[in-house]
């Protein structure tokens, strides 16, 4: 066996990135080569987190916990902290993800000097932007960046240009949010938006998205069933949606299998009412579905291509009702299987298992009535089925 003393530098690194803070803590006591790997400068670029401190003087932590910067500004810095911002381009010089945390417009001017957007490829902007007083509009130019994940309150001061956008994770908190969606809506491959008031998109164009990730939960958001369908006819080149609401009803899912010809992977959560598998028969590619409510029918149900099932319960103290459970042989593909919060019985289990015939993993998650002991016994009836429990 090889001692880790004798591997070399560039396979500890890897093997570092992979550890933990107390794993690496531990390593450190019989490791020699610690010093010359955790501060060589191929390490430090990728594992180089900066920590920024109103009431301390700036200090850089060789943490490792994020990928390149983390900065985060929460109120007013003395003149000497942001002076020591510019320590950062020699640890980190061409940085590719940058995580920033805001709470007005004027701290993303004390960044740009020290980091170059131009070839940040992910970007992570949230806190508030304090607009009280009146401040001159920033602009973020990004050329290489791919994704960005957005959760800031008044946006209006910030401008952005980033041609090369394709990943869009935001949180709509008002009509600002908006008009930036607008803008980069035509280029985008996968956009997810949370709503926490309720706003209309539903009329922009998709033509190059490929995921759509929708949440309305929110209690006091109104939207109809309407705008949703309106939402799923502009976006038929869909190939993953998730779609998180109160209710569903079965006019939506309809709409969905109607209007999305391509569509491979689909989450469905609804907190209230039932949700019905039935018209997802009208999707030929659907490989991958993700049910969570507190009730499902497999009524009349018949999916053959679908490989992946999941049925989840939304409050795991509630519970899941999966209603039809002889209709599982409606799915003749179908290789993995989760059911998480399900009242069950373990012969409706095995039952299950027999209906499907190409089953190759099982996963039982916080099911009623289902005890370790009967699972050793599904396990011996079906030895070449693998099952976890917990």
């Amino acid at each position: 066996m090889v001692h880790i003393n004798d591997l070399p530098n560039k396979i500890l690194e890897h093997v570092f990135g992979y550890l933990s803070f107390y794993s690496r803590c531990n390593v450190r006591l019989v490791c020699r080569k610690w010093d010359s790997v955790s501060f060589s400068a191929s390490f430090r670029t990728r594992k180089v987190v900066l920590a920024a401190n109103r009431n301390l003087d700036l200090t850089i932590l060789l943490q490792r916990t994020y990928s390149n910067v983390s900065i985060r500004f929460d109120g007013v810095f003395p003149n000497k902290s942001l002076e020591n911002l510019h320590v950062l381009p020699s640890v980190v010089p061409s940085p590719k993800s940058v995580r920033l945390y805001v709470s007005q417009c004027r701290h993303l001017n004390y960044v740009e000097p020290v980091i170059d957007f131009g070839i940040v490829e992910t970007l992570y902007l949230s806190g508030k932007m304090n607009s009280t007083t009146v401040e001159q509009a920033f602009q973020l130019q990004m050329d290489r960046l791919c994704s960005l994940y957005l959760d800031v309150f008044d946006i209006g001061n910030v401008r952005f240009r980033m041609p090369n956008l394709r990943h869009l994770n935001m949180v709509v908190h008002s009509q600002e949010d908006l008009d930036l969606l607008r803008e980069f809506i035509n280029q985008l491959h996968s956009l997810t938006v949370w709503f926490r008031v309720p706003y209309n998109f539903y009329h922009f164009g998709m033509t190059n998205l490929r995921h759509l990730s929708f949440n309305i939960t929110q209690e006091d958001l109104t939207e109809s069933e309407r705008n949703i369908i309106t939402l799923l006819k502009h976006c038929a080149q869909l190939e993953r949606l998730e779609l998180a609401a109160k209710s569903i009803g079965r006019c939506v899912l309809e709409s969905i299998a109607a209007n999305l010809p391509w569509l491979i992977e689909l989450t469905v959560q609804a907190s209230e009412g039932a949700i019905y598998v039935k018209p997802f028969a009208k999707l030929p590619r659907l490989e991958r579905l993700r049910i969570v409510g507190c009730h499902v029918s497999l009524d009349r149900v018949h999916l053959p291509s679908l490989l992946s099932l999941a049925l989840c319960a939304e409050n795991l103290e509630q519970g899941i009702f999966v209603e039809a459970t002889e209709w599982f042989m409606g799915f003749p593909r179908l290789q993995r299987l989760t059911l998480m919060g399900q009242m069950t019985l373990p012969n409706i289990l095995n039952s299950i298992i027999v209906q499907l015939p190409k089953l190759r993993w099982l996963r039982i998650s916080r099911c009623c009535l289902v005890y370790l002991w009967q699972m050793d016994e599904l396990k011996a009836y079906h030895p070449g089925l693998a099952i976890a429990f917990d």
